[in-house]
């Protein structure tokens, strides 16, 4: 790697374009360098030591969460009026990863403030850069409008209308808000630093967790997800935030280098995926797997990564098999073995099925957003969600869901295509294929598929230490 002396003659010189220059982050979180020096090696797990507290304050108290909520939505509108990309990533990284702890606190806030943040942030950091949408923005998010007329004539009533429609399109919305903001390409981002800030609130969700749990005196575990191991919330939403977790810590193992140094990160790791798996939501830790999977395809052929990857496949096999199953079982008094090696799909596939004849019977404009839900009480006897964004799009949009899946696939493709091949494409291929796990078994219950995507496409973008040897973190800074 260029010395900085180096580097600022070459700038000075003309030799790089501003797009073209590296990076000189200013103090990454994890284990990055700063303008003076290296970074503090107390900063990652102090910020996650800080939000495991946090994640039991704003639980125990709505008030605390409500005043977290505010705090960080006027972050993101200052941080979008500055304009700088790495604030304002973060803040959509930290919005996305704090709003499920939001909604488990019951405070009084927007049920989809997470979505409204990013758009905020987003929006105005690409006014404030004078960015133009993408084309592939518009192909996503403008077919799904026209079917939302069916939606206010089916109901008749604006105010109704109106909640269903931002319960369904404020995912998009974000979406297409990040794809405007990160139109080009940014080579002076510092992945490892959003990284690093997304997991403190998804730390915080793990421990929120634990101490409802504890609260409770014990609890009583079963064949069906449960709501008491989870926080007293949705385990669904539970499990696949603390999925995304355990993919960020997995891809900080494998790209950053030096695994035997970083000790918290191992342990965040093991308490991160004994959370995913008590709240007995099998898809969470299924997203996890396969997208540790997608990365890792990446990796074995990667000459250097290889021997990591084989190392963690037989360390994690080995201690899921003689301590963490055999410990989990044990706690939950056999019921963990009997929910895992269920291979019943908790009626997903009918679910799917629904939007399916949905988009058969109206394939042009399909039934309206929201509208499937209560077309599923007379197809199926009972009131119920999709729980899969891409049947969703199709019985709820018609056509127009049909575009915006193909608009998603290329920007997915472009996501992994833009980085350098090798190394550097397997946090971003991670990222999306843990995006398209989540659509298939959450719909767009949560702003985190955007996250993750806004992710991918930041690494793809910029000369982040993805491309750095495996053991060779200082180098990587």
């Amino acid at each position: 790697m260029r010395s900085l002396k180096g580097t600022a003659s070459a700038v000075r010189g003309g030799g790089l374009t501003r797009a073209e220059q590296p990076i000189i982050r200013a103090g990454s979180i994890l284990r990055g360098t700063a303008r003076g020096g290296a970074a503090p090696a107390w900063r990652a797990p102090a910020w996650v030591a800080l939000h495991l507290l946090l994640g039991v304050a704003l639980r125990a108290s709505p008030a605390a969460a409500l005043a977290h909520g505010v705090i960080v939505t006027g972050a993101a509108v200052v941080a979008g009026a500055a304009g700088r990309m790495q604030s304002v990533l973060g803040v959509i990284v930290y919005a996305a990863a704090s709003q499920v702890l939001w909604r488990m606190s019951g405070a009084p806030l927007p049920h989809m403030l997470g979505m409204y943040v990013v758009i905020a942030a987003a929006g105005v950091a690409a006014l404030r850069m004078r960015r133009r949408p993408p084309l592939e923005a518009f192909a996503f998010f403008l077919p799904l409008l026209p079917s939302c007329a069916l939606t206010v004539l089916a109901l008749g009533d604006w105010k109704g209308a109106r909640q269903l429609l931002a319960f369904n399109l404020a995912g998009p919305a974000a979406l297409f808000a990040v794809l405007w903001l990160l139109r080009g390409r940014d080579a002076r981002l510092d992945i490892w630093k959003l990284v690093g800030i997304g997991l403190g609130p998804l730390a915080g969700i793990a421990t929120a967790a634990l101490w409802y749990m504890r609260g409770l005196g014990g609890v009583e575990f079963g064949t069906q997800s449960n709501f008491a191991a989870s926080g007293g919330f949705g385990p669904n939403q539970v499990a696949s935030a603390l999925s995304l977790g355990i993919v960020l810590l997995v891809a900080v193992l494998w790209l950053r280098g030096g695994m035997g140094r970083t000790l918290w990160v191992w342990g965040l790791l093991a308490f991160l995926t004994v959370q995913a798996l008590l709240t007995f939501s099998r898809s969470g830790i299924a997203m996890a797997l396969g997208a540790a999977a997608a990365m890792g395809l990446i990796l074995l052929r990667a000459p250097g990564a290889r021997a990591a990857v084989a190392l963690f496949a037989l360390l994690a096999w080995v201690a899921a098999d003689r301590v963490l199953v055999p410990w989990l079982n044990r706690y939950t008094g056999g019921a963990f073995v009997e929910r895992y090696t269920d291979p019943r799909l908790s009626n997903r596939d009918v679910i799917a099925k629904s939007d399916l004849e949905m988009f058969l019977d109206h394939p042009v404009l399909g039934v309206g957003p929201g509208m499937g839900t209560e077309l599923r009480e007379s197809l199926l006897g009972q009131r119920v969600a999709a729980h899969t964004e891409f049947t969703r799009m199709l019985g709820e949009h018609g056509l127009g869901g049909v575009l915006a899946l193909v608009a998603l696939a290329l920007v997915s493709v472009r996501a992994v295509r833009g980085a350098p091949p090798g190394r550097p494409r397997a946090l971003p291929f991670g990222l999306v294929a843990w995006m398209w796990l989540y659509f298939a078994v959450n719909a767009f219950r949560t702003v985190l598929p955007v996250a993750a995507l806004a992710l991918a496409l930041a690494s793809s973008s910029t000369r982040s230490v993805c491309a750095a040897p495996a053991g060779q973190g200082k180098g990587a800074g």
